[in-house]
């Protein structure tokens, strides 16, 4: 792993997002992000790591009060936008399983 800590890596990914860096990934960042992250490899341990960064509470999914503050919005349309395309179930809320279908698929996956 280069020296890093697997928190040291996590963050780093965090940072390489934040382009602004103003301490939040906003959407656009987000998507950016998503449409580029080929570059990084993407496994099993990195997706998990990055969940339970993601999941403020440790409640085993991420919810909407975590997407709005992972966004840096309270814009409903966008949190809205996010789990009609990530949160398969309907719950109102993002799985493990579902991050990382995403984090998985091909489309997003260069």
């Amino acid at each position: 792993m280069h020296g890093y800590t697997k928190m040291e890596e996590i963050e780093a990914i965090f940072k390489s997002m934040d382009i602004d860096s103003n301490d939040k990934i906003e959407y656009t960042e987000f998507l950016a992000a998503m449409m580029d992250h080929g570059k990084f490899e993407m496994n099993d341990e990195k997706i998990k790591l990055a969940f339970k960064h993601l999941d403020f509470d440790d409640s085993g999914y991420i919810e909407r009060r975590e997407i709005t503050k992972l966004m840096g919005t309270d814009n409903e349309q966008v949190v809205d936008y996010i789990l009609s395309i990530v949160d398969t179930d309907k719950d109102g809320k993002i799985s493990y399983e579902e991050f990382k279908n995403l984090m998985m698929n091909e489309s997003f996956n260069g």
